[in-house]
């Protein structure tokens, strides 16, 4: 969603008079985010100038696989191959993920429990640059035929360092969606799922989700969504319009406008129709990422987290150590982490959450937008929910009638979270409630590109940067979370 791009210009302006240096003193040799991020910023101006110069995706790869060519060479036995898909999102290009793509592809090459024979590959994708506009069917069509291709090729490519005579039998896909990206993601998976036939559940190994394609078992592994409007933008947008200027703006983006405004029935079927959520309930796991407290202009926490004021869908606080820890800071980087919570939605079997709306629900004039709601957190998904306000360079008090529709009464948001976590277990209204609103203040909001350290450009890199401690915690989560296939594939 490019409105934000118009707010940045200022912001940098900002920004640097505040911190005349990006970052001054970086932690010694060691395993831990510091030297990745030190890495990932001196390599920054090579990387880009081999964009410029058009460098092939070819040599790219070469390097991605320079620490697993020795691991494969001397396998024993067939291989696993991980692939890990990142997709840009609205006007977005391949590079705008590229210091995830660095933090994960430099944490899997460091974790201990990757065997030999195994190998691990990120790709960002880059079939809709400059191509964003014509809609989400478009678009995850072109994903699907870009997804295709690339398991093609890194099969074929494994199988060359393989020890001969040996093959890669199964391969686990992953994704991770950025705004719009996620809705590809998301239409992309259902039409692999058509494509790769299903293998019937009938040996120990298998829970009758695993697929078949080019005569390999392909697997759905991990699903994640950063900032992506699972709800579409209609009635989700920053300040409330009406309804016709909504049909303007969406007239304005094109069919891409349309679906994600609603004009269309995609979004809807999307979230509501058996055919998109038994895809994506086939990933072992599923997470999304969201920005709280009214800190993103195109994406709010809502449609985000698919959060419903009149939904009462569960949802169950996790104790992690990352959450709400001001004091995870690093010595050489002012940021910390800003997880404010952390919560799951258990999966419901399909019977049972088939009609989501025969309680007080139905009470609402929307009861497709609740319906959506409670059939995605039916699936099961962890949600993790970023403050970013303290990282936010100007903020103005919630004085104006307009604004202070989003403002929260006298109790302060950090005291309502905590009341809702020693509750332990919350419905989707409290979070909605309290989650999707400012505090007192309204904060720049920047936090769409700068949850995901936004890093298409040194500019935007550096204006971004505050996002890093979060995506450095979703990198040891993913790399962990798709690496555990093994582990319970693997017979005790």
């Amino acid at each position: 969603m490019s409105f934000v791009v118009i707010i940045l210009l200022p912001l940098a302006v900002l920004v640097a008079h505040r911190e005349s240096s990006l970052v001054s003193a970086w932690a010694a040799k060691s395993n831990n985010p510091q030297l990745l991020r030190n890495d990932f910023d001196k390599n920054r101006s090579t990387n880009e100038k081999d964009i410029l110069r058009g460098a092939t995706e070819q040599q790219r790869h070469d390097d991605k696989h320079k620490s697993t060519t020795s691991n494969m060479e001397d396998r024993g036995g067939n291989g696993v191959l991980h692939l890990c898909f990142l997709v840009h999102g609205h006007r977005g290009r391949s590079s705008d993920l590229s210091y995830l793509k660095s933090i994960v592809e430099n944490t899997a090459d460091q974790h201990d429990s990757i065997h030999l024979g195994e190998s691990f590959v990120v790709h960002s994708s880059q079939c809709n640059e400059d191509k964003t506009h014509d809609g989400i069917v478009t678009g995850g069509e072109r994903l699907v035929t870009e997804i295709l291709d690339v398991i093609r090729h890194e099969v074929t490519d494994m199988e060359g360092r393989l020890s001969y005579g040996r093959r890669v039998e199964d391969v686990t896909i992953s994704l991770v969606g950025n705004s719009l990206g996620g809705l590809y993601a998301r239409y992309a998976i259902s039409r692999l799922r058509d494509i790769m036939r299903v293998v019937d559940g009938d040996d120990d190994d298998n829970d009758g989700t695993d697929m078949m394609w080019i005569d390999r078992r392909m697997h759905f592994n991990v699903f994640c969504s950063t900032a992506t409007p699972h709800l579409g933008v209609a009635s989700h947008t920053y300040i409330p319009v009406p309804r016709a200027a909504e049909k303007r703006i969406a007239e304005a983006m094109g069919p891409t406008g349309r679906d994600l405004f609603r004009f269309s029935d995609l979004v809807r079927n999307m979230g509501t129709n058996p055919y998109f959520l038994e895809a994506l309930g086939t990933f072992r796991k599923r997470i999304a990422y969201a920005n709280a407290f009214h800190t993103d202009f195109p994406v709010p926490s809502s449609t985000a987290a698919f959060l419903n004021p009149y939904s009462n869908s569960p949802h169950r606080f996790v104790d992690d150590e990352s959450v709400n820890n001001s004091t995870n800071k690093h010595d050489n980087y002012p940021y910390a982490a800003n997880i404010v919570a952390k919560v799951h939605t258990e999966t419901i079997p399909t019977s049972s959450s088939s009609s989501p709306t025969n309680d007080d629900d139905c009470h609402h004039n929307d009861d497709d937008m609740v319906r959506m709601c409670k059939s995605l957190d039916a699936l099961g998904w962890k949600k993790v929910f970023v403050d970013l306000r303290q990282n936010i360079p100007f903020s103005v008090p919630l004085q104006l009638p307009l604004l202070s529709t989003t403002a929260s009464n006298s109790t302060s948001m950090e005291h309502k979270i905590t009341d809702l976590r020693n509750r332990k277990v919350v419905e989707s209204r409290d979070l909605h409630q309290t989650i999707s609103k400012a505090d007192r203040k309204l904060s720049l909001p920047i936090g769409h590109n700068m949850i995901v350290a936004f890093s298409r450009s040194t500019f935007s890199s550096y204006v971004n940067r505050a996002g890093r401690p979060v995506m450095d915690d979703l990198a040891k989560e993913l790399v962990e979370d798709i690496l555990l296939w093994r582990m319970e594939k693997t017979p005790a």
